[in-house]
């Protein structure tokens, strides 16, 4: 979800929907004429002499002088290595591809990671479902509303939104990997029903084992512990370090030509990762 502007219409210190989101986008490319390709992904993105060449899906080729990599930062949700321990007939389904609790077989769903993904997602499975959240390290809450006001408008205000990330909140806020509590505590959590269980340890079959040795047998895991950057279709000279990382100062790529990155705030980091703004 994203905090509302006065593009949006409705409460501007609300959370749209993600259809309000999508209506939002598809109104944007009307207005300024935008030639949107629905359905299409570009594959392979290189240098073509003084700019750009990129192949698509669907077999097109695009040509640019300027290009600019806006694929945000949950590009491919992270599966462990483990997940190839459990037995075929348990559901496996990432915090993308989840979904909704219909989705999901019955029985007893094991949610890993506790994140603003993981936790929604066990508060929507606790009515329907016996749902487990095997969590992580420690992780702060933060008041959704501060003196009657939207937290992201405190955040705006004192400038935290745009701090860059080499600088000193920057370097603070995704450690901290904090988020707002909106009902989301793990007391409110239990009182839903949902066990919280240690870091996930092991697993064989059907049976999953956690920190301090507790054994539980599932039908189904919702694997929320992360994104990594999709840029294998990359091969522009100097957009990605040894690690295949977008390398950008202020959103802008050390290559010569006008390439340009998501820039890198603070907030993209960690604090807004799934309800927030960015």
């Amino acid at each position: 979800m994203h905090c509302r502007t006065s593009n949006w219409g409705g409460d501007p210190e609300g959370y749209a929907s993600r259809d309000e989101f999508a209506d939002y986008l598809e109104r944007y490319a009307q207005v300024h004429g935008l030639p949107v390709s629905m359905g299409t992904t570009v594959e392979q993105l290189s240098q073509l002499g003084e700019g750009f060449g990129a192949i698509t899906t669907t077999g097109g080729r695009i040509l640019a002088h300027n290009v600019i990599i806006a694929t945000g930062g949950f590009q491919r949700a992270v599966v462990p290595a483990l997940a190839a321990n459990i037995a075929g007939d348990v559901q496996q389904l990432t915090a993308a591809s989840y979904g909704q609790p219909s989705r999901v077989v019955p029985g007893t769903v094991l949610v890993v990671g506790d994140g603003a993904s993981g936790r929604d997602i066990v508060a929507e499975l606790a009515p329907s479902h016996r749902v487990i959240l095997s969590t992580g390290k420690p992780r702060g809450l933060y008041p959704a509303r501060i003196l009657g006001r939207s937290v992201w408008w405190w955040l705006s205000l004192v400038g935290l939104m745009k701090a860059g990330r080499d600088s000193f909140v920057g370097r603070r806020m995704p450690s901290a990997d904090a988020f707002p509590d909106r009902d989301r505590s793990f007391a409110s959590l239990r009182r839903r029903g949902v066990s919280i269980v240690p870091r996930l340890d092991g697993a064989a079959g059907r049976q999953v084992r956690f920190a301090a040795g507790r054994m539980e047998t599932i039908d189904a895991v919702v694997w929320a512990v992360g994104y990594r950057d999709e840029t294998a279709g990359l091969t522009v000279p100097d957009a990605l370090d040894d690690q295949g990382r977008f390398v950008e100062e202020g959103g802008v790529s050390p290559n010569p030509r006008s390439l340009f990155c998501r820039p890198p705030l603070a907030a993209q980091s960690r604090v807004g990762t799934h309800n927030g703004c960015r």
